[in-house]
């Protein structure tokens, strides 16, 4: 009997266990040695079994729990498919907590910020703005000419001191190159 490439390879894993009766065996080694994709596929199995044979010798002296098997079947039966069940979080009392703990380290961040903030500010002392008592336009622009080195004619004797009158002069100086 000839076997096809579609029955030989169901039967290789068997062969390389040893778990093929002697004639079986000997009806497919012949199609292995005529079939290359079929040897190529035992060739890989075996591989694979040399990789996990350590682990399979070392899970041979594995003690089965009692009623294991039955356990596993009442499973089954009962349509458990193996899957782990979520696992349930106490989601009711992780989140204000995340939220509370947020919140608390969102205002921890703002004090420091105004803190960073004060203590970068220049300290002025006892210096304002209102410390001197106001002065007068005409002396403000007399101190500011004498700065500027502009020589201010001396006013006639009668002549106003109304600053509106010194305009066309003060004009004239800005039109003058520095």
């Amino acid at each position: 009997m000839e076997f096809t490439c579609k029955e030989a390879v169901p039967m290789i894993g068997a062969y390389l266990d040893g778990e093929l009766s002697p004639a079986r065996a000997a009806l497919l080694r012949p199609h292995l040695l005529e079939c290359a994709a079929c040897r190529n596929a035992a060739q890989d199995d075996r591989a694979l079994k040399r990789w996990f044979g350590p682990a399979r010798e070392s899970a041979e002296g594995a003690a089965v729990p009692s009623g294991f098997s039955a356990r596993i079947a009442r499973r089954a039966f009962a349509g458990d498919r193996g899957e782990r069940a979520p696992v349930a979080r106490e989601e009711g009392r992780v989140l204000p907590f995340v939220l509370r703990l947020t919140a608390v380290a969102a205002a921890a961040a703002l004090l420091l910020t105004l803190g960073v903030q004060l203590a970068s500010r220049p300290q002025a002392g006892n210096l304002a703005a209102d410390d001197r008592a106001a002065l007068p336009l005409i002396q403000i622009q007399t101190e500011l000419d004498r700065m500027n080195g502009v020589v201010a004619p001396e006013p006639a004797a009668g002549a106003p001191t109304d600053p509106q009158t010194r305009a066309p002069r003060a004009k004239k100086r800005n039109a003058q190159p520095r």
